[in-house]
């Protein structure tokens, strides 16, 4: 399978990613693990969860306390449940 095709069929792919905060899941879908991640930090901003500076690196993954779900699908990239860097 060439890049392209492996690039086309991932952007065809029907993933749906949840967001999970403290175990539970979060009302919404997001076709893109990344913008279930960014969803997480927006949340975590807003609920007043994190408020100091954040690194670029930190920011790839969801804050402490979140998650991100596979909820359907099958994921292309990566686990099907990705957590802050507290859990690994």
């Amino acid at each position: 399978m060439t890049t392209m095709e492996r690039t086309t069929e991932c952007l065809t792919s029907s993933e749906k990613w949840q967001v999970e905060r403290v175990g539970t899941l979060l009302p919404g879908e997001y076709d893109f693990r990344s913008d279930a991640i960014n969803t997480a930090w927006a949340d975590a901003f807003k609920s007043g969860r994190e408020t100091e500076k954040q690194s670029l690196a930190v920011m790839m993954r969801p804050p402490r306390g979140y998650a991100v779900v596979l909820v359907s699908g099958v994921a292309e990239f990566g686990p099907n449940r990705l957590g802050s860097w507290d859990e690994i």
